[in-house]
């Protein structure tokens, strides 16, 4: 592998034909990890960055302030070290690529959950609901299907019915115990895109284009509208506690309480607010847009913090299980780490291809963090890629001698 400093990083084989390139700033140096599957690149915009055989970017490690002169890896090739003229060392796990890769969706998939033992859930746009065995990367029981084509989804507490919000004014829960069964239906007046939550009480909520919120009953044998009238909502999400709803309204954010009343509002996105996910402690609202940008919100205060790095629409948002980092999804085909108190961006994680990411997920038992998109795959990386834990909880070594 040669570094150059036009921006060229090209591979050849022991033959000296080249087998691929690629280009981006002043590349400093290159390496191969132990495994000889990838390649590690350092370059002069303060990135260093993590390539496959065919240079398709897997990493980008940033963080760094000044220009990164050394990068060493780890004997096993799961660590890497990197110094900066910032005075800083920082280390990073690296993205393991023999981590199972789930298959099956022939469509994108729009959303991600995990039951109480483990198993993962997904729907997508090939109108499938589908589990899996994260450990084997196989399905545990055949593809349900869905009455219609999905927008997005959600558990229930009890880890068994799935909620999905369809495109044609239907809402449905699947049991996923009793995938014989029909599902339950949940009108909802206006068509084109809508949005559902479960409620504390069990009932289900949904809101649409017809500007009406309902609830209904968890059987789906009556629905009630709601006091709140007044806006197209495409994205709801309850808070842990249950004790608040959290709606988009074009790009506001109107907070219910269990009544279905509006306790406050918060203006900031630009344009469609996209998805929405409280934070484990329900002291904060993080919102995804298409604007681009990721907000947090401060429930008590309305302090609003801004996290800026997308360049497309954002798609989805997750909370780690502590509460101390947020991931986000976008069209631009990235998931970002951040840190949730300085809104600091600490790791930048890519997709093979540069599909577009529209469902992301922390494993419960904090191994992994998942993440799904155009392609039709569900990916996973170590949970400590994302963490970076040293970056990401201020545990950074200075080192006195090195920029000075």
């Amino acid at each position: 592998v040669i570094a150059a400093r036009d921006g060229s990083v090209r591979l050849h084989s022991r033959d000296g034909e080249r087998v691929a390139t690629v280009s981006h700033s002043e590349a400093h140096s290159a390496r191969f990890l132990p495994d000889g599957q990838r390649v590690l690149v350092v370059f002069g915009d303060l990135t260093v960055r993590l390539y496959d055989l065919q240079l398709r970017e897997l990493l980008v490690l940033s963080g760094h302030s000044g220009h990164v002169v050394m990068a060493e890896v780890s004997p096993d090739g799961t660590q890497a070290a990197t110094v900066g003229f910032d005075g800083t060392v920082r280390l990073w796990d690296l993205f393991d690529p023999e981590l199972p890769v789930l298959t099956g969706h022939l469509d994108k998939i729009v959303g991600l959950a995990e039951r109480p033992d483990g198993r993962l859930v997904s729907v997508g746009g090939d109108g499938t609901l589908r589990c899996w065995d994260p450990r084997t990367g196989r399905e545990t029981q055949r593809p349900i299907p869905l009455i219609d084509r999905p927008w997005a989804m959600t558990l229930h507490d009890d880890g068994r019915h799935v909620l999905c919000a369809h495109w044609e004014s239907t809402a449905a829960s699947y049991d996923l115990d009793a995938p014989a069964l029909s599902p339950v239906r949940f009108p909802q007046p206006g068509g084109l895109g809508m949005a559902a939550e479960w409620a504390s009480d069990g009932s289900v909520w949904t809101a649409g284009r017809s500007l009406r919120t309902f609830a209904h009953a968890s059987d789906g044998s009556r629905r009630t509208q709601l006091p709140w009238q007044g806006g197209q909502i495409v994205a709801m999400a309850r808070s842990a506690q249950g004790r608040m709803a959290a709606a988009g309204v074009g790009g506001a954010i109107i907070l219910l309480r269990a009544s279905g009343e509006v306790e406050r509002r918060w203006f900031g996105h630009d344009s469609w607010v996209h998805t929405l996910a409280w934070s484990p402690d329900g002291q904060w609202l993080a919102s995804g847009a298409d604007d681009r940008a990721v907000r947090l919100w401060q429930r008590e205060t309305g302090e609003r913090r801004e996290l800026v790095g997308h360049t497309g629409r954002v798609m989805a948002v997750a909370w780690s299980f502590d509460g101390a980092l947020l991931a986000s999804a976008s069209s631009d085909g990235s998931v970002r780490i951040w840190n949730a108190d300085t809104a600091e961006c600490v790791a930048t994680l890519r997709l093979p291809g540069g599909a577009g990411v529209d469902a992301v997920l922390w494993s419960r038992d904090g191994r992994f963090l998942w993440a799904a998109g155009d392609d039709g795959m569900i990916r996973a990386w170590p949970a400590t890629v994302p963490r970076l834990r040293e970056l990401a909880l201020s545990r950074v070594a200075r080192l006195e001698a090195v920029g000075r």
